[in-house]
């Protein structure tokens, strides 16, 4: 009956839980991070690559001028492209930071189910 006080190591393993020096990758099956990163960075991206190509030409000089002379609105239209493309991600970056830091995530996800069934309910 000496085996009755000694346990062996994998049954003390079993009741105890899993150590935290090495937890399992997570694996992403339907590539979910890729796409968000993909979109977000279409999303950042989209609006200013599409004016900076063509706005120069196709804006400044053809429709804000008047009889050759650049208008006022010619003269800075790069500025408020760059301006207006980029103060809806800081806006959202700063509410995302917001909502992490001060919510807990039990109170995100049902934020997240609200909308997403609000939207259902309004198509």
């Amino acid at each position: 009956m000496a085996s009755e006080g000694t346990s062996s190591p994998r049954s003390s393993s079993s009741s105890s839980p899993p150590s935290c020096s090495s937890p399992e990758p997570v694996t992403d099956r339907f590539y979910a991070v890729y796409y968000i990163f993909l979109l977000h960075g279409l999303g950042m991206l989209m609006s200013w690559n599409m004016f900076i190509t063509i706005a120069p030409q196709y804006y400044v000089s053809y429709w804000f001028t008047v009889d050759g002379n650049a208008t006022h609105y010619a003269e800075s239209f790069m500025s408020v492209v760059g301006v207006t493309s980029q103060i809806p991600n800081v806006g959202i970056m700063f509410v995302n930071m917001a909502i992490v830091v001060a919510s807990v995530l039990s109170f995100r996800r049902l934020l997240l189910l609200a909308y997403i069934l609000h939207d259902r309910v309004m198509l």
